[in-house]
């Protein structure tokens, strides 16, 4: 097979022969080698030129190539239209690289040497067309593919879209409405990449009449033609997306390098296996966190859960996905998220609701999850993260569909939280800042826009931030401070503010704690560290100055909490009629010479009225 790649390779003139001689100019030798590949339907062994490989001066050939922008899309994007198409169209471009001819005074760097029989003599060859192997060959391709489609664009306005659109490197993944348009895209598109040198073979459809005219050409419908699009299985007869998975890993022992290299075979762009990738990244997890070595045995309780998981993925096979989640330009669309999280993991999918003459159908469209960090978070802010997980997924989708003509009209955006199936929020999300604020106004908070140095339009809270300021430098007065130590003290600073009480967590009598902005930051209150004992070989520098520090954040807590307590009873003239205040309401009770943090917090027991109606003493019980 070697021998006949090779001499293939010099009859369709993409290599030369040479006179044998070692050029005087720069040059560059590639090696090759032979790869087999059993499971491909047409190539079943690819030669590999290898341009990494260096010489005695210790530089490769893509050392001082330059690797090219990105000038097509992600496999996301493209996966993600070709789910849109009721009668879909895949092929791939038939030996791709080697169509596009490299430069005469290039070819120098090109050289290869290769024999027929090993009795004859090692002769040079030249390498005439793009290489597989060099670092600028996916780009070089690409921009001749996009190149042909521009040119395309007035005689084939269609065609041109789709090359520019529907391809990922050498693949061609698109499709159309109707089976008529179909017909149509194939043959334009197959005719304007042919004036260039470039066959599409390999082509799979989910059409019945495609297949039928063209029977002899392309076998595309029946149910044992499978084809694995861009590394997810398409079975084109029942027009379903299939997970397969080589079972050698049973007889892996479970160790973190083999569990990682079964995780690493999950390829699954369109996160249509979430759930089992979130397992795995859990379990991968756990791993890290036990700093277990490469290949050392698991504990029998990951060792239960590696088991555990090879079962599921021996189930792979049974999962069948609809590649068509039955858009029509016709009938209008509408696209559901949903966003959760749990203490190890958050995640978000969208759907496609469409109503068709059968009846409703919802369609899982995509879906993307992450493992919680290692770094300890509250579940609300998980929550957050989800829903800002969610937002981006949404602004991916309608990027990715923007221009598909498929009918995915946006009727109605929805982002919604799993565990709250009936709440909604009508109207479009403006991205990741959208989700945000859709989370957060389930929760009583509102977003308010405030131009940059206009602190006057913050109202309330900014009049907090004054203040604070005010007490700040009214506090530190002239004492000169490291960047060290004002960081620490604007630190506690921040913790005293954060600390103060706002409001009654619960209506529940026996319960005296207060809720606080530190509740909605980290989900606890913020409490202040006792102070330690310091060890006998600090220095009289550094405890004069931790002394200046402590003392400089005592008195900001002692000043603040005066005054905001203070502030809590406004004494204003009784202009408009009050209520009084109530048995069981919760109170902070003014108390001098607390430390930092620590609020007198009471509930009021019971209340005294005066001969005029009006409560002005209470019991209170701490």
């Amino acid at each position: 097979m070697y021998l006949e790649f090779m001499e293939e390779y010099e009859a369709m003139g993409h290599m030369s022969s040479t006179n044998n001689k070692i050029p005087d100019s720069p040059h560059y030798f590639i090696p090759h080698q032979c790869v087999l590949r059993p499971q491909s339907t047409s190539t079943k062994l690819r030669v590999v030129f290898d341009a990494s490989s260096r010489t005695s001066t210790q530089v490769a050939l893509n050392d001082i190539l330059m690797v090219g922008p990105t000038i097509q899309e992600e496999l996301y994007s493209t996966l993600l239209r070709f789910r849109l198409h009721k009668f879909a169209l895949a092929a791939d471009v038939k030996k791709m690289y080697r169509q596009v001819m490299v430069d005469e005074a290039d070819r120098n760097f090109q050289l290869i040497v290769w024999r027929r029989d090993p009795s004859e003599s090692l002769k040079i060859f030249k390498l005439n067309t793009v290489t597989y192997g060099t670092s600028p060959a996916p780009y070089l391709a690409i921009r001749c593919l996009n190149r042909l489609g521009e040119i395309a664009q007035d005689s084939c306005p269609k065609a041109a879209k789709v090359i520019q659109n529907d391809f990922y490197v050498d693949d061609l993944l698109t499709g159309a409405r109707s089976v008529e348009d179909l017909l149509s895209l194939r043959d334009e598109v197959s005719q304007v990449l042919q004036e260039a040198g470039f066959e599409l073979a390999k082509w799979f459809s989910n059409c019945p009449e495609l297949s039928a005219s063209e029977s002899a050409v392309m076998p595309l419908t029946a149910d044992s033609d499978v084809t694995k699009t861009l590394g997810v299985v398409w079975l084109p007869g029942k027009d379903y997306f299939q997970f397969r998975l080589d079972d050698s890993f049973l007889d892996l022992r479970a160790t973190k390098r083999n569990i990682l290299s079964v995780t690493a075979r999950l390829f699954d762009p369109l996160g249509l296996l979430c759930p089992l990738v979130t397992r795995a990244k859990m379990l991968l997890q756990e791993l890290w966190l036990r700093k277990l070595d490469w290949d050392e045995s698991l504990p029998m309780q990951l060792q239960t859960s590696w088991e555990a998981f090879k079962g599921t993925l021996l189930q792979l096979p049974k999962i069948e996905v609809s590649r068509f989640v039955h858009t029509d330009a016709k009938v209008p669309a509408e696209i559901h998220g949903f966003a959760d999280a749990s203490m190890r993991a958050y995640g978000a999918c969208i759907y496609v609701r469409t109503s068709t003459a059968e009846g409703l159908k919802v369609s899982l469209l995509t879906a993307k999850s992450k493992v919680a960090p290692l770094k300890t978070k509250t579940l609300p802010r998980l929550e957050l993260c989800a829903a800002h997980l969610l937002a981006d997924l949404y602004n991916r989708v309608r990027e990715s569909t923007r221009d598909s003509g498929e009918g995915v009209v946006r009727q109605r955006d929805e982002l919604r939280r799993s565990r709250s199936p009936h709440e909604r929020v009508p109207g479009p999300s403006g991205g990741a800042g959208g989700g945000i604020a859709t989370f957060a106004s389930r929760r009583g908070c509102e977003f308010v826009f405030i131009p940059p140095r206009a602190p006057h339009f913050g109202g309330l809270w900014e009049a907090g931030v004054k203040s604070a300021k005010h007490l700040f430098l009214r506090t530190v007065g002239e004492d000169i401070l490291t960047a060290e130590e004002l960081g620490t003290l604007l630190t506690s600073v921040e913790a005293v503010l954060n600390s103060r009480p706002i409001g009654a967590i619960s209506t529940d009598p026996n319960d005296g704690e207060a809720l606080s902005p530190g509740h909605l930051l980290i989900g606890g209150p913020l409490l202040a560290p006792p102070s330690a004992a310091l060890p006998d070989q600090v220095s009289p520098t550094c405890l004069r100055r931790w002394r200046s520090v402590s003392s400089l954040r005592h008195r900001f807590w002692q000043r603040w909490s005066r005054e905001y307590v203070s502030s809590l009873q406004a004494k204003n003239k009784w202009h408009q009629e009050v209520p009084n205040v109530a048995v069981g309401a919760l109170v902070v009770v003014a108390e001098d010479n607390l430390p930092p943090q620590q609020w007198m917090i009471g509930r009021i027991v019971a209340v005294h009225v005066g001969a005029d109606g009006k409560v002005r003493v209470a019991d209170v019980k701490t």
